[in-house]
């Protein structure tokens, strides 16, 4: 007789956040999960996972960023596809969590921190194109994303117009304050972007001092089935200087 799968504690916290996965999607959207920062806010993580090669392999990636540098973690993503039909995603996702679990336990990552704003990650949507609320020390501020249209290698036999990012820091008058992040050209993991949607800010508040910021964006890539939207994360110390180099996003 089988016996019955056990789930990893942090999974099944993880699980007990989210809606129901829906029976089907346009294209192969990928589903989101904030696991939020460690205990210090030296790290922030967050997952995405779902169904790839015409919703029949099911798929799940976790990342953990040093939210100093802005830079994955030794290791990670940690990232988990069952090639075999009739896998479920419930069984790439304890994998995946399997291999992280050394790495979220010791950083504690599993504080929520504070959500500040939140947009569908849509890149046509125009509500998804900035964000306005409040940071402690700072005020009133808005993200805003600015996508420019570039050539990118490798791209041309899908016929798409690539997009780079840059993520802007604004002020209550709508002034720049700080590049949160700049790109000539996407990392080829992107894999053809052509367009970025926000989904959520997230402060780690801290005494006397500015919070750590992560932004989670959704971002839309040619595909065979449809839409193929995955997410990228930024971290970015609003105590440290504005003149340092633009956080890198994964």
């Amino acid at each position: 007789m089988s016996r019955p799968v056990r789930l990893l504690p942090v999974l099944a916290l993880v699980l007990a956040g989210l809606a129901p996965w829906p029976a089907a999607a346009d294209g192969e959207q990928a589903r989101l999960a904030v696991l939020g920062f460690a205990k210090d806010g030296s790290a922030f993580a967050f997952e995405q996972f779902g169904w790839q090669s015409n919703h029949t392999f099911p798929f799940s990636e976790l990342s953990v960023i040093e939210t100093a540098t802005g830079k994955f973690f030794a290791g990670a993503p940690f990232l988990s596809a069952i090639a075999s039909k009739g896998a479920s995603i419930e069984s790439a996702r304890m994998i995946t969590y399997a291999a992280a679990r050394e790495i979220l336990d010791r950083r504690a990552i599993r504080e929520p921190g504070t959500i500040a704003g939140r947009a569908s990650g849509d890149p046509n949507d125009p509500q998804a194109q900035s964000l306005a609320f409040e940071v402690p020390t700072l005020g009133p501020v808005t993200l805003k994303i600015e996508a420019t249209i570039v050539k990118s290698v490798g791209c041309e036999p899908a016929e798409v117009k690539v997009k780079a990012l840059a993520l802007r820091l604004l002020d209550a008058k709508g002034a720049v304050m700080r590049n949160l992040y700049l790109e000539k050209n996407p990392p080829p993991e992107r894999l053809c972007p052509t367009g970025y949607g926000l989904v959520e800010a997230r402060l780690f508040p801290r005494k006397d001092k500015a919070p750590i910021l992560a932004v989670v964006l959704g971002f839309d890539r040619p595909s065979f089935t449809g839409l193929d939207r995955r997410y990228m994360g930024i971290t970015v110390d609003l105590a440290a200087s504005a003149a340092a180099e633009p956080a890198k996003g994964h």
